[in-house]
């Protein structure tokens, strides 16, 4: 593929003309090669990040296979640069209900996302802006997820879901949909969600993976916040720097094993017990911090 042309999209690393109308979209890079294999002529296109594209053909029509990585905001990326240039139809294929035992192998599962994809406005909007995740705009999604307390009015709800988004820094942003935002306006949105809940904690899967730097700080300058506030996050990440200076306990693992923990990240990252522990950090932090490493 012609990684010169101008209208690379800048997280799936595809153009016009790499995808075909049609999308099968699995969650894991390591399915797209197995999947593509049933289809006609099936060739590797392309692999950046978690999302790796395949395509082939089926009765005639050019089909195309790109992975999605794990969680919605990744997902929403891969959907809305694929819609960019040029695929109507999407197919999300997955272990979404495999937690339901009445759930079997070889079943398909429609996901309707909470019943917003049955709302009438959001089938317009479908229909005029092509399928995206996150049907509605944020302030209409949290108040849907917020539960009503005794003697609260729709408006009360409302309220504390733009309190919400003031919080993420998104108070501007309340009426506008997921094509409007960015990647790391997203990411906070999904977190407002998730705080919607009023949990007692937070969990994250490499929350900033499919973000670029600038979009980076946004989303962990809110955790940073939501740290100082008290609130009890558990997160799954490769960003040295955040997990150094804002975890109060670190645990370093390698395939699902736990090599190393301390309960003083700082100590962690200065002199690190575990010679695989060592390696590591030599590898992910660059030259500038190995001397430091003992």
């Amino acid at each position: 593929m012609d990684m010169t042309k101008r209208d690379v999209q800048y997280h799936i690393g595809l153009g016009q003309g790499d995808a075909g109308g049609y999308c099968i979209l699995p969650g894991d890079p390591g399915r797209c090669e197995r999947i593509a294999a049933l289809l006609d002529d099936s060739r590797f296109v392309h692999s950046n990040r978690e999302f790796t594209t395949w395509a082939g053909t089926l009765e005639g029509k050019k089909v195309s296979v790109v992975s999605t990585g794990i969680g919605g905001p990744s997902a929403a990326i891969a959907v809305e640069e694929l819609h960019q240039i040029g695929v109507h139809t999407f197919l999300r294929i997955g272990t979404c209900g495999g937690i339901r035992l009445d759930v079997q192998s070889g079943d398909v599962v429609v996901a309707t996302g909470g019943g917003m994809v049955l709302n009438p406005e959001n089938r317009r909007f479908m229909r005029d802006h092509g399928t995206v995740f996150y049907l509605a705009a944020p302030a209409e999604a949290l108040a849907r997820r917020l539960a009503r307390r005794d003697g609260e009015t729709e408006q009360d709800i409302r309220d504390r879901g733009l309190d919400l988004l003031d919080q993420m820094g998104l108070s501007d942003r309340a009426g506008h949909y997921p094509h409007q935002l960015s990647g790391g306006q997203k990411q906070r949105v999904a977190i407002a969600r998730a705080l919607c809940m009023e949990p007692d904690v937070l969990c994250f899967d490499e929350p900033t993976s499919a973000l670029d730097p600038e979009l980076t700080g946004e989303v962990l300058a809110v955790m940073r916040g939501l740290a100082q506030e008290g609130m009890t996050m558990l997160v799954v990440t490769h960003e040295m720097n955040f997990a150094r200076n804002v975890s109060s306990k670190v645990v370093f693992m390698e395939g699902g094993v736990v090599v190393e923990e301390s309960r003083d990240p700082k100590a962690f990252f200065q002199n690190p017990s575990q010679e695989r522990s060592k390696a590591f950090l030599r590898t992910i932090l660059g030259e500038t911090e190995q001397e430091e490493i003992q």
